[in-house]
C-alpha cells in the first residue's frame, strides 16, 4: 500500500504532457492534438490489463510487477533522451491553491472537471468488482479470469482510443456541447445494459461501447477547457484540472467497492448510470457557456 501510494505521488507527468501538447499544437488542431494525447493514454490502459492478466495467469502474480517495472525504466530513458526541452514562456504566479480557486471559479471549466472526474470514476470504479462479477457470471467455468478481465478492458480501451483519434472530424460537423450531451447520456444507458447482460461477452461488448463514447468526452472537455481560459493560463490549467479529475481514479474504486459490499453489484452499475444522466442535464443547462467559449476563440 505504501509503495503504491508513493508511485501515485510521483506519477504527476500526465498534466505536464497535456500542457506540452497544448504548447506545440496549433489552435485549429487543438481537438485533434488532445485526441491523440488521450488515445495514447487510453492505449496504455488498454494493453496493460491484457498483458498483465496473461502474464499473471501464465507466470504468477509477481511477474507483472517485474515486467511493468522494466517498462517504467524504459520510459525513464525515453523521457531523458527523446523529449524536447519545452519551457513555459511565463513564470507561474501565486500558489497551487490560488490556481485551484481561480479555475474552479470558471463555471465551464468547473463543469468539464466534473465530467472528467466522472469518466475516471466510471472507468476505474468497476475495477474492484469486475473480476468477482465475471467469476460469478461464469460459475464453475471460472478459468483464466485475469485474462478475460484484461480482454474486456482491452476492448473498452481500444474503442475509446479510436474515438479519441477521430474526435476532431466529429467536432468539425457538430457542436461540442451536443456531442457531450449525447455521449454522456449514452454512457448512462450503456452502464444499465452492461448489468442486464446474461453472459461475459455481452458485458464485454457494451463495455467496449461505453469506452467508445467516453473516448469522445475526454478530448472534447480538454479542448473546451483550453478555450475557456486566458492564453497565459493555458500552460498551467492542466496541472490543476487533471489533478482534480484524477481524484475520480481514487474515489471510483473506493466508492464502488463499498457500495457493492453494502448493496450488491447492481448498485454500482445503476449509480454510475444515474451520475451520467445528471451530467447530461448539467451540460444541457449550461451549454450556452460552452458555445460562448467556442465563439470567442473562433
Amino acid at each position: 500500500f505504501i509503495l503504491r501510494m508513493i508511485q501515485g505521488l510521483i506519477g504527476g507527468f500526465v498534466p505536464v504532457c497535456a500542457a506540452m501538447t497544448v504548447a506545440v499544437t496549433p489552435k485549429e488542431k487543438m481537438t485533434y492534438g488532445l485526441g491523440v494525447f488521450q488515445a495514447a493514454n487510453v492505449m496504455g490502459i488498454m494493453f496493460g490489463p491484457v498483458i498483465g492478466g496473461v502474464t499473471a495467469d501464465l507466470f504468477g502474480y509477481r511477474m507483472p510487477f517485474i515486467l511493468f517495472g522494466t517498462l517504467a525504466l524504459l520510459s525513464c530513458l525515453g523521457a531523458l533522451f527523446l523529449i524536447p526541452d519545452i519551457k513555459s514562456s511565463k513564470k507561474p504566479e501565486g500558489s497551487v491553491w490560488k490556481d485551484i480557486i481561480y479555475f474552479l471559479s470558471n463555471p465551464t471549466v468547473r463543469l468539464m472537471i466534473f465530467l472528467q472526474f466522472l469518466c475516471n470514476f466510471a472507468m476505474t470504479g468497476i475495477g474492484p468488482i469486475l473480476p468477482l462479477y465475471i467469476r460469478g457470471m461464469m460459475g464453475g467455468d471460472a478459468k483464466a479470469v485475469a485474462t478475460i478481465v484484461g480482454i474486456i478492458i482491452f476492448l473498452a480501451g481500444g474503442s475509446s482510443a479510436m474515438a479519441s483519434l477521430r474526435v476532431d472530424r466529429l467536432t468539425a460537423r457538430h457542436p461540442m456541447h451536443k456531442i457531450l450531451i449525447s455521449a454522456s447520456a449514452t454512457c448512462g444507458v450503456l452502464f444499465i445494459l452492461q448489468y442486464m447482460m446474461p453472459n461475459v461477452w455481452g458485458l464485454g461488448f457494451f463495455r467496449a461501447m461505453t469506452g467508445l463514447f467516453m473516448g469522445l468526452i475526454m478530448p472534447i472537455s480538454n479542448t473546451i477547457i483550453t478555450l475557456s481560459v486566458p492564453d497565459d493560463k493555458k500552460g498551467t490549467v492542466f496541472g490543476t484540472t487533471t489533478s482534480l479529475a484524477l481524484w475520480g481514479n481514487v474515489a471510483g474504486p473506493v466508492f464502488s467497492g463499498a457500495l457493492a459490499m453494502k448493496c450488491g453489484y447492481a448498485s454500482v452499475f445503476w449509480s454510475t448510470a444515474c451520475i451520467f444522466f445528471l451530467v447530461t442535464l448539467l451540460i444541457r443547462s449550461q451549454h450556452h457557456k460552452i458555445v460562448a467559449a467556442q465563439e470567442k476563440n473562433a
